[in-house]
């Protein structure tokens, strides 16, 4: 495989995106500044948790340059986490 270089400046772009989100996500735990339900501010800090950690994986674990074969290693813990999350509300669903 070739080696391909990031750019400083890609570091930097990224480290500003990854603050910007976690202030984000502080800004809606903090509860009597925004009136949202607990729901939603939840929901919401999971998705930018989690669009964070792909960030840091693609970006600072250099998964972007490795093979697709590691990338789906890595992504099925969030395949069986978003299996069980779906097990667990079904029940809620589907009322027997």
């Amino acid at each position: 495989m070739a080696e391909h270089h990031v750019s400083a400046k890609t570091y930097l772009i990224i480290w500003g995106w990854l603050a910007a989100l976690m202030l984000v996500g502080v800004a809606l735990s903090e509860r009597h500044i925004l009136p949202f339900s607990r729901g939603v501010v939840i929901l919401t800090i999971v998705i930018l948790s989690t669009i964070k950690a792909a960030l840091v994986v693609l970006y600072y674990m250099h998964l972007k340059l490795d093979r697709r074969t590691l990338v789906f290693i890595a992504l099925t813990p969030f395949v069986l986490i978003a299996l069980a999350v779906g097990l667990l509300y079904s029940s809620k669903l589907v009322h027997l």
